[in-house]
């Protein structure tokens, strides 16, 4: 059976880490999809999405990433579209796989000037209503174009939850080709954490911050919760001001609630940031998938999400809890005073039902078959 060729363009790629979730996404995907049935070429820049330089690995020519992937890192040299024409025309994919939307190198540009008769884009989550609020008149704007031109019929799309579908057919059209395939997780060993006493309850939170993740929402709520909270916050600072007005929330909490900015997390350092919390705190406005979310309930840490997140039913798992952000917010403090009163055994069972979970959430045998349907575009 001859491998499958996918060409992969996506604006950040490991080793940058500071674009989260999209990174994560396409670097399980070539690690957990068996290698003797695909190869892949990552079209990638050469920096990180805070612009710093990606100093360990070569730019303008393919490095090795894994037995079957090779990624180009382009600096302003290379990163043009008669590049990305030229790589695609030479090696012959059987895919264009675009990631992400608003990207004009990555995704206006190929999807505008490559000729390929199977390119699938995906949405990684900015068609969500969440995302779309945030700078939305530019989105919006750029939309239209996207559909004046024509591209929403030249592309199927990748959908990672059945949500997603629905807000891709809500942009482009009923008729739109979509191929339905979560994405590829990271299961992490199983560490919950002890409760001993009355001690603070740790929290942690794993994420970009931005309006997108709610942090000051939580620090808000933080105001009014009685029992010790002592919340280390992990991830790249996306937005300063945001930031700033975070910090300024923080000085003001109450003495029992401690919050620390733990800085940026390199995806290995993940699992010791996350073995000491007790709970793993994201009320995202959306998410297209949540690595973050999967990779602590996969840990047995119980998730404290909201309801825009394909994790929900967390209540009726008993594997952490669903907030509805926009109308009953409190809800974040009433859970966190809950748990600081748990029973060993609730504790305990909360722990377990978070692991169990994850690992029910995903079958791998699955994923691959979903992958498939648009790896192999003529069938394999």
């Amino acid at each position: 059976m001859r491998k499958a060729r996918v060409f992969i363009l996506i604006d950040w790629f490991s080793p940058a880490f500071r674009a989260g979730g999209p990174i994560q996404s396409i670097a399980n995907l070539i690690r957990s999809y068996p290698s003797d049935q695909v190869e892949f070429r990552v079209f990638t820049s050469c920096k990180d999405h805070d612009g710093s330089e990606l100093d360990s690995v070569p730019w303008d020519c393919w490095h090795r990433f894994a037995s079957n992937t090779e990624v180009w890192y382009a600096s302003k040299a290379t990163l043009r579209i008669r590049t990305i024409q030229t790589m695609v025309r030479t090696w012959k994919p059987d895919t264009v796989f675009l990631n992400g939307l608003f990207s004009i190198p990555f995704n206006l540009l190929p999807a505008l000037f490559l000729k390929h008769p199977h390119m699938v884009l995906a949405a990684r989550g900015m068609l969500h209503p969440g995302a779309l609020s945030l700078k939305s008149r530019k989105k919006q704007l750029y939309l239209r174009c996207w559909k004046w031109l024509g591209l929403h019929r030249k592309l199927a799309y990748h959908a990672a939850a059945p949500d997603e579908v629905v807000f891709i057919q809500q942009q482009f059209g009923t008729a739109t080709r979509i191929f339905l395939a979560p994405n590829y997780p990271r299961v992490l060993p199983y560490m919950p954490a002890s409760r001993l006493g009355q001690e603070p309850l740790r929290i942690v939170s794993i994420a970009l911050v931005s309006p997108m993740k709610n942090h000051l929402l939580v620090l808000e709520q933080l105001e009014n919760v009685t029992v010790p909270i002592m919340w280390t916050i992990y991830g790249p600072i996306k937005d300063a001001t945001y930031w700033d007005t975070c910090l300024a929330k923080i000085a003001r909490l109450p003495a029992h609630i401690q919050v620390v900015y733990g800085g940026e997390l390199t995806p290995d350092a993940v699992p010791e940031a996350l073995i000491n919390a007790h709970v793993f705190v994201l009320p995202s406005k959306s998410e297209n998938f949540g690595h973050a979310i999967f990779e602590a309930l996969s840990a047995g840490k119980p998730v404290l999400t909201s309801t825009g997140t394909p994790w929900n039913n967390l209540q009726m798992m008993h594997a952490g809890y669903n907030v509805d952000v926009e109308c009953h917010p409190s809800e974040i403090g009433t859970y966190l005073e809950e748990v600081f009163y748990w029973s060993a055994e609730q504790w305990h069972r909360s722990c377990t039902a978070a692991r169990q979970h994850a690992l029910e959430a995903i079958s791998f045998d699955e994923l691959e078959h979903a992958y498939s349907s648009f790896f192999f575009p003529h069938g394999n």
